[in-house]
């Protein structure tokens, strides 16, 4: 991984490289690096529009997909600080969270404005979505961020005490990135991931999100809910399309060992899968027994 001083300019070599490799799938959708850094910029087009100071965190209460890469990384690009945060959050605890990070604003999934602006702007707080295809700002209103910008604030989960924010440099991210792709997974160039993660999530985020964009590898997303109803759709998906990395909470395995089916177990070829990640809450042996 070449060194790079922020997100943005990992992205943006991307683009110069060719721009057309594909950055993502989304249900079977390829987004190119060229497609995503549009979008993101119709998104940092529209946030400029907001009036917010510069290093404002932005709250991102997102479900998986295109529409939280546009404004997670349009954020930055309009000199914000996005703050993902889980999407099902109540609106007591989204304006919490917003009082504690002096912000003033709030990215919800379309069909979440109407209730969410009802909840929330009465209490003076901006409810938007996100806005994809709109025209780009003029190149010099772009924010370039430096390695010692924020790149985002990640909110602990708040399940013993209120939750806290964690600043995140640009340079920490890719220091972890580094670290993790040389020497934690060893990234070869013919990997593929699938993650059903929210974003929202350090492992789904850091871990499926940023790392494979900075290792110039394909994922395969699923949405999360659709992996909870129907979990032998991420078994299936490795299968068909030969993923080699993918991660889970402990849950994530033991809800699959117990819902996929014999008679399924035995369509499926997971030979490719080189590493399975384990995380993000107390690891219990039996359950990843069961799975393997």
């Amino acid at each position: 991984m070449q060194p790079f001083a922020s997100l943005i300019e990992l992205l943006q070599a991307r683009v110069r490289d060719g721009g057309e490799q594909t950055a993502f799938l989304w249900q079977d959708r390829p987004w190119s690096h060229r497609e995503l850094c549009t979008a993101l910029e119709s998104c940092a087009g529209q946030f400029l529009g907001l009036g917010l100071p510069p290093g404002m965190p932005l709250l991102l209460a997102l479900p998986n997909g295109p529409e939280f890469f546009a404004a997670f990384f349009g954020a930055q690009r309009a000199g914000l600080v996005p703050v993902p945060l889980c999407p099902d959050s109540g609106s007591e605890r989204l304006a919490d969270i917003a009082r504690h990070a002096r912000t003033r604003a709030l990215v919800v999934a379309p069909d979440q404005l109407a209730r969410r602006r009802e909840e929330l702007e009465a209490g003076s707080l901006l409810v938007l979505t996100p806005e994809l295809r709109g025209p780009a700002p003029a190149a010099e209103r772009l924010h370039q961020p430096a390695a010692e910008d924020l790149c985002l604030v990640q909110y602990t989960s708040g399940s013993t005490r209120f939750p806290r924010g964690v600043m995140i440099t640009q340079k920490a991210v890719l220091n972890n990135l580094f670290a993790i792709l040389k020497y934690g997974i060893q990234i070869r160039p013919a990997d593929r991931a699938v993650s059903w993660l929210p974003y929202f999530h350090d492992m789904g985020l850091v871990g499926l999100v940023l790392s494979p964009m900075a290792a110039q590898i394909s994922v395969d997303y699923l949405n999360t809910r659709d992996f909870a109803m129907r979990p032998r759709l991420w078994l299936t998906l490795m299968s068909q399309n030969r993923g080699t990395l993918s991660f889970s909470p402990p849950f994530g395995y033991e809800l699959a060992a117990r819902r996929v089916r014999n008679d399924e177990v035995d369509k499926l070829d997971l030979s490719a899968w080189r590493i399975a990640g384990v995380g993000a809450e107390p690891i219990r042996t039996e359950p990843l027994k069961r799975f393997a």
